[in-house]
Order: C-alpha cells, then sequence, then structure tokens
C-alpha cells in the first residue's frame, strides 16, 4: 500500500474517532462528501460479479446478513469494515477513493 493510501487511512480512521483539528482532515471530508460513488453499490455489484450472497459475506465478516443490506445503502462506511470487505472479496475499494482523491489534487 503506497503512502498516500496510508495517510487517507490514517485520516479517515481519525475523523470517525474525533472531530476534525486540522486543515488536511478537513479537505478530505470536504472531497469525499463531493465524492458520489456509492461505495455500498460497489460492493454489492462485487458480490454479484463472483456470485456470493449478502449472507455469506456476513458469515466471512462475521455479522447479521441484514448488516450488510445496510452497507448495500451507504455511501461510505469506516474503514475498517471496508479494509475487511476488501480483504475477503479480494479487491481494493479503497483504490475508488484514492482515483476521486487523486483526479482533485
Amino acid at each position: 500500500m503506497g503512502e498516500w493510501n496510508v495517510y487517507i487511512l490514517e485520516c479517515l480512521f481519525m475523523e470517525k474517532q474525533h472531530p476534525p483539528r486540522n486543515r488536511d482532515s478537513k479537505i478530505i471530508q470536504q472531497l469525499l462528501r463531493s465524492y458520489n460513488a456509492n461505495i455500498g453499490e460497489l460492493i454489492r455489484d462485487k458480490l454479484i460479479e463472483e456470485e456470493r450472497s449478502a449472507s455469506w459475506l456476513a458469515q466471512k465478516v462475521g455479522c447479521d446478513p441484514s448488516n450488510i443490506h445496510k452497507i448495500f445503502r451507504k455511501q461510505h462506511i469506516h474503514p475498517v469494515t471496508l479494509a475487511s470487505i476488501s480483504l475477503i472479496l479480494r479487491y481494493n475499494f479503497f483504490a475508488c477513493y484514492y482515483d476521486f482523491i487523486e483526479n482533485n489534487i
């Protein structure tokens, strides 16, 4: 994982834990708000492509299938959850955010 990806993950995680405290995290927050991709839809599409079900993913993540269906409707999810899903599906969902940020720098 590149330095920039690690930086983004750190900023996102810190945003979730504490209110923004510096200029960089505020910029990241503004960029992500303006980003129109629905990460939940991307996860659902990948599951369909892999011919897997929400129940299968729920079992792998260790949650109820209803929680996976909630994720499908979310525009943004916690980075630790996204990392888990990325590893399970062997797909880097963070690349979606990376491409957006790269195009807006």
